[in-house]
């Protein structure tokens, strides 16, 4: 039986996608069973919720794996440092952690330094496991579908490269980890080459056959239009640094990531504009 907390976000969906295909028994971790089961489909569900410790042991019960992927919170690390005191409790055979690339004890952005501390916790647990460290996914574009269709592709970037992966990329990494096929250790998971700004508008251009052009936006008008959407004051400031991270130029990561996990090359990001095309016309 594998775990999965995170089933219904962005890579939690495809793993489980991935799972299924394998024949894998699977469990997902929700606080919510009927929205998860819309989501993923058929599996099974146990009730429970990270910020409350006491819900997680009932829902390791015959888990040999666990997944686990959360929501940026102020409180991820105790979040995260619950359900793996809860695995090791269990005796779990397997864990496989998401992190973000660029996690660490000195991150400039507070996801890189929450994560790190969930990372120090497994190590500190002892559990084997599979440290998986995504740069921005190629999902998280469809943020962007409102501008796209109307011919801009803006972004606070500047001229920085970004290493876009794909959230399926992310996926398959997980469920070869679940299955036992990868050596323990940390996987930074990037894609082909870095683009920038101007490059994935290109891509998008390509693909829809149409100009988009890059339209680069202020760190100020950013914040702006984060406070505008009702995030909160904390999201607001994590997004601002992580986008000063990545313009930095520190969040270089090659394709070796994946195709160590995976065993091929990176998907592209023409690949994900041309499987949801629909969303960007």
């Amino acid at each position: 039986m594998i775990l999965l907390a995170g089933a219904s976000g962005t890579i939690g969906r495809r793993l489980a996608m991935e799972l299924k295909i394998r024949r894998a028994r699977l469990r997902a971790l929700t606080r919510d069973p009927a929205r998860a089961r819309d989501l993923i489909g058929p599996a099974e569900f146990a009730a429970g919720d990270l910020a409350v410790p006491e819900t997680l042991p009932a829902a390791f019960r015959g888990v040999e794996a666990a997944f686990l992927a959360s929501a940026l919170h102020p409180d991820l690390p105790e979040r995260e440092t619950a359900f793996l005191r809860a695995a090791a409790a269990a005796g779990v055979k397997r864990v496989v952690l998401v992190s973000v690339l660029g996690a660490a004890a000195d991150a400039p952005f507070s996801a890189g330094r929450w994560h790190f501390e969930a990372e120090e916790e497994l190590r500190r647990l002892g559990l084997p496991h599979a440290v998986l460290r995504p740069a921005p996914l190629h999902q998280g574009l469809l943020d962007s579908a409102a501008t796209i269709r109307g011919g801009a592709y803006a972004a606070a970037l500047g001229e920085t490269a970004v290493p876009w992966v794909d959230a399926r990329d992310a996926a398959a990494a997980a469920a070869a980890a679940l299955c036992g096929e990868l050596e323990d250790g940390i996987y930074e998971l990037a894609g082909p080459a870095p683009l920038t700004g101007a490059e994935v508008a290109a891509v998008f251009s390509r693909v829809l056959e149409r100009p988009v052009s890059y339209a680069p936006v202020s760190e100020e008008a950013s914040r702006r239009a984060l406070i505008a959407a009702g995030l909160p004051e904390w999201l607001v400031a994590a997004r601002l640094e992580q986008g000063a991270f990545l313009r930095s130029g520190r969040a270089a990561a090659g394709p070796g990531g994946v195709r160590r996990a995976c065993g091929r090359e990176p998907l592209t990001l023409e690949s994900f504009v041309r499987e949801r095309a629909s969303a960007f016309r």
